[in-house]
C-alpha cells in the first residue's frame, strides 16, 4: 500500500486557542490528571482518496487548544485494500505524516496566545492503535 499511495494534500480544518487567564480563573478549571492531550483519528477511503484526519483537543491549566488537520493520499484507480492493511498504513505512515503539522500548529498557536508553547510528546510506533473494524461515517472526512 505504501508504494501505491502519494501524499496530495495537507488540510487544516480548524485551529483555535484560548489562554485561560482573563477568562475563568485557572483555579476553577478542572483538568484531568496526566497528559492533557486528547486525539481522535478519523479514516476514510473513498474512490481515489484516502483521508486521515486528526482532531486534537488540549485542556490544561493555562490554555485550551483545538486543532483539526487532515492528510490526503491519492489512491490508484480500482485499488482495494483490506481494513487491516489500511489500519497498518494509518498507524505506521499517515499518523507520522500529520504529526509534525499538528506539533508545529499547536506550539505556534499556544505561543501566540501568550503561554509557553505546548510541545506534543514524541510519538512512537504503536502509540496510536487503529482498529481495522472501525467504519467511519462517510461525511467525517469531506472529499
Amino acid at each position: 500500500m505504501v508504494a501505491d499511495l502519494e501524499l496530495v494534500q495537507v488540510r487544516c480544518y480548524e485551529v483555535r486557542a484560548r489562554a485561560r487567564d482573563g477568562f475563568a480563573s485557572a483555579d476553577d478549571v478542572e483538568v484531568a490528571e496526566g497528559d492533557p492531550v486528547d486525539m481522535r483519528v478519523l479514516v476514510r477511503h473513498a474512490d481515489d482518496r484516502l483521508g486521515v484526519r486528526v482532531r486534537t483537543d488540549i485542556q490544561s491549566k493555562d490554555v485550551e487548544v483545538y486543532v483539526d488537520i487532515a492528510v490526503y493520499y491519492a489512491v490508484p484507480p480500482g485499488a482495494e485494500y483490506p481494513r487491516d492493511v489500511q489500519a497498518s498504513f494509518v498507524s505506521s505512515v499517515a499518523i507520522f505524516t500529520v504529526f509534525p503539522f499538528l506539533r508545529e500548529t499547536i506550539a505556534d498557536v499556544t505561543r501566540r496566545v501568550g503561554v509557553d508553547p505546548h510541545l506534543l510528546r514524541l510519538l512512537r510506533p504503536g502509540d496510536i492503535d487503529i482498529n481495522p473494524e472501525f467504519a467511519p461515517d462517510p461525511d467525517q472526512i469531506p472529499q
